[in-house]
């Protein structure tokens, strides 16, 4: 019992320390014989605010109390000096640097790892040598050291998955949203996690004359659905998204994912939970729908944006009530499979044959950029940066370009080249999760720890696709998708112990 309780406990010796020369998604190098004695995280020093008591003379009581933002990130890394160069000695640029417990397993091989501390953007900002010259009889090592800073420290775990089954639903859920924050309890209410209230909209009940598609939602565990359907008989819902009216009411925004020959692509939105919906039209070309539960943008109620099967993107200002086509067939006049904006300015586009579009102005001007040159429809995507994103295939590959799309690279993982890439997205510039369909169809969950430049796969059950993921964290992934034994999957990726 001693052993094995020994083996939870981090010893220094057994942590990895590595270094990412060339910045996120590049070759992770191992440092060898470094060491980080301590890292310092600033998390914001606290201020009383005091009025005179009212009651007693020349004492004071606290009126509040005021947060200061937090601070860089502090290190050091040490080595004794060697013949040849050490990675951090000509830094000129912020980097990744990442130490890794690891017990059991060779620790000069990034993939093995039991834990995961990442320092984003770490800057050297002082170097030191220390016993460079000696003028005694004893001969010291020569050593060096490095004062960086860094962003954050981003602490990851391995993940494992697990199917939630409690959901009373039978047809596919397409597409997962959340719209809660990180709150501490005081004025604004109670204490809040970032998805403790989600939701997911489903496809409608085939072969039912009177089945209409599902609108849920999942509280703190627990999955209610919503007390009307937005959409007739037989149309589902592909795609939705929440943002806030005021600050009680939260607004619920769907899209019909199902063409109706007598009528053009469809919204719906509810400001009561789902209790009631408000129906409008998203322009008059009868017959468009939104295809992909990626083709929706929601930042707030001035800002939505999605995109159809027909090749264009519209936009709303007053949340979801009007729309207007900022990019109407002028790029090509097939499906808009993912629409992503990173604010009210900055938007990405992908589509039909390797289509891929920037906006930089809100949408009013999208641009066709450079194609991957592959060829194929682009599924999904995930940004980074205004310059630096993802875009994956319905053949099963990714590529990423950092110039926003004058040039494209592909990166290979465990099965690429096959089936399709189902969701992306990246909490950070290093920590990002995708979804890669197979052929069968069974769809498996990959991260990266390093920027996109290897994906690491996490081990998935049998399923019949995933459609749609849900990052509420650096470790803590939702998943919904097509039904298996009766019940659309429902995943809960987590750490493993």
């Amino acid at each position: 019992m001693a052993a094995t309780a020994a083996l939870d406990v981090i010893k220094s010796l057994d942590v990895a320390l590595y270094a990412l020369p060339g910045g996120p998604n590049s070759i992770p190098r191992f440092l060898g014989c470094h060491t980080i004695s301590s890292a310092t995280r600033p998390r914001g020093n606290n201020t009383l605010n005091h009025c005179a008591d009212p009651i007693n003379p020349g004492r004071y009581v606290v009126s509040s109390k005021t947060k200061a933002p937090p601070g860089l990130v502090t290190l050091t890394i040490e080595s004794k000096m060697g013949r040849l160069f050490d990675y951090l000695e000509d830094l000129n640029c912020p980097i990744p640097i990442i130490a890794q417990p690891v017990s059991c397993a060779p620790k000069n091989q990034f993939s093995n790892w039991d834990r995961a501390f990442i320092f984003l953007n770490a800057d050297v900002v002082q170097e030191g040598l220390s016993n460079l010259v000696s003028g005694g009889a004893d001969e010291n090592e020569v050593m060096q050291s490095f004062d960086m800073e860094a962003d954050d420290i981003v602490r990851l775990v391995p993940l494992r998955v697990t199917r939630e089954s409690s959901i009373a639903e039978t047809q596919a859920l397409n597409h997962l949203f959340a719209c809660d924050n990180d709150i501490c309890a005081g004025p604004c209410g109670a204490a809040n996690e970032k998805c403790t209230t989600f939701y997911a909209v489903s496809d409608a009940i085939s072969a039912s004359a009177s089945g209409k598609a599902d609108v849920w939602i999942n509280y703190k565990g627990v999955w209610t659905v919503s007390a009307a359907d937005p959409f007739a008989t037989g149309e589902h819902i592909m795609a939705g998204g929440c943002f806030a009216l005021d600050r009680t009411t939260r607004r619920l925004l769907v899209f019909r994912g199902s063409t109706d020959a007598a009528a053009p692509a469809e919204a719906a939105y509810s400001d009561d939970g789902g209790a009631t919906w408000v129906n409008v039209n998203i322009g008059s070309d009868n017959g468009e729908y939104v295809i992909s539960a990626h083709a929706s943008a929601v930042i707030n109620q001035n800002n939505i944006w999605v995109g159809t099967n027909e090749g264009r993107i519209y936009f709303s200002s007053d949340g979801g009530a009007n729309w207007v086509a900022q990019e109407d067939q002028g790029i090509m006049a097939t499906a808009w499979n993912w629409v992503h904006f990173i604010d009210e300015r900055r938007g990405f586009a992908g589509g039909a044959a390797d289509t891929i579009a920037i906006t930089i102005d809100g949408g009013q001007v999208w641009s066709q950029v450079n194609a991957t040159g592959e060829g194929g429809d682009i599924t999904a995507g995930g940004v980074v940066d205004s310059n630096t994103f993802w875009v994956g295939t319905d053949d099963g590959e990714i590529f990423f370009t950092t110039d926003a799309g004058v040039t494209w690279e592909k990166r290979n993982f465990a099965n690429s080249g096959t089936g399709r890439i189902d969701d992306m997205m990246f909490v950070n510039n290093m920590n990002g999760f995708m979804s890669h369909r197979n052929a069968t169809p069974k769809s498996t969950f990959l991260q990266t720890r390093n920027g996109g430049y290897t994906w690491e796969v996490i081990p998935t059950e049998t399923n019949a696709g995933i459609n749609s993921l849900l990052a509420c964290g650096n470790n803590l992934v939702w998943a919904v998708g097509e039904p298996v034994s009766g019940k659309p999957v429902v995943y809960k990726v987590q750490p493993s112990a």
